[in-house]
């Protein structure tokens, strides 16, 4: 099968931490299919002089990537997204298709990469199936410029694809369609998460827990649950870097991402201290 996968949220050459999950799945499934890719990147970076090409881990996973530049209208007309994006990859669709006609398209976040993979199915008769993030369905349909658009996009959608129950109930409430929401759990890198010893990872990490609490990991692009995250209501998570109740002791790490986040983090955590907190 020939896999069409449209989304923003992929790595690049600069951003090789974006959308790692994104890259994992398309290299999954080109095990078994042939997948290429297409990517928009905002013209706000492009005129500050950024260019946008395949990271090494892309390189690596032999997968056909383009990179276009995405135009829209920043901050307004954000019911016009979808079209923008639209208009904005047709001709990296056009390269990326020339020769080559997917057999199904999948893209990752409702609106407005949802609509364009709505779009791209359309074009090549090929099913669409959406894969929602989390506040695409949990914040933007109460967003009155994009919420009918969100709401178009799970309801036209073949197949909408979540990775829990909680954003499996909001796609049904917003759709209605049971048949077409299915939940995908998705699994981890053994090479990378997997069973050491504890006393050796808490030790590398600076770790001192005390007998009789439990330590709770938290893992974000900013290093605190963001609003509209399901979050085990018996963690407190406090303004400092721990926090502790009922004898649960939190720590949170960041995970090097966006907008500086590496540049923040870094100075006091490595970014392989994710992992081992995983062992700790």
């Amino acid at each position: 099968m020939k896999v069409l996968f449209l989304s923003e949220t992929f790595p690049d050459a600069s951003h090789p931490a974006c959308g790692t999950y994104n890259l994992a799945l398309c290299r999954e499934l080109s095990r078994a299919h042939e997948v290429r890719v297409i990517s928009p990147r905002s013209w706000l970076d492009v005129v500050r002089g950024r260019r946008f090409e395949a990271g090494d881990a892309v390189r690596e996973s032999g997968l056909k990537v383009l990179y276009p530049t995405r135009w829209y209208t920043p901050g307004f007309a954000q019911s016009k997204y979808g079209g923008q994006m639209w208009w904005s990859i047709r001709s990296a669709l056009r390269r990326l298709t020339h020769d080559w006609k997917p057999d199904a398209v999948l893209s990752y976040w409702a609106h407005p990469d949802g609509e364009c993979g709505l779009r791209a199915g359309r074009m090549f008769n090929a099913p669409s199936a959406v894969i929602v993030g989390g506040s695409d369905v949990l914040l933007l349909p109460k967003d009155t410029q994009r919420g009918a658009c969100v709401r178009r996009v799970l309801s036209e959608s073949d197949a909408v694809i979540t990775v829990s129950d909680g954003l499996r109930k909001a796609c049904l409430e917003q759709t209605g369609s049971a048949s077409r929401v299915h939940t995908i759990r998705q699994g981890v890198d053994p090479q990378v998460f997997h069973h050491g010893d504890q006393a050796e990872a808490r030790a590398r990490l600076g770790l001192s827990v005390p007998a009789g609490e439990t330590l709770a990991v938290w893992v974000g692009a900013d290093g605190r649950p963001q609003a509209g995250r399901c979050v085990d209501p018996g963690v407190s998570h406090a303004q400092g870097s721990r926090s502790t109740r009922a004898g649960l002791s939190a720590r949170r790490w960041a995970v090097p991402g966006r907008l500086g986040t590496a540049r923040r983090i870094s100075r006091h955590y490595r970014s392989d201290s994710v992992r081992r907190s995983s062992r700790a």
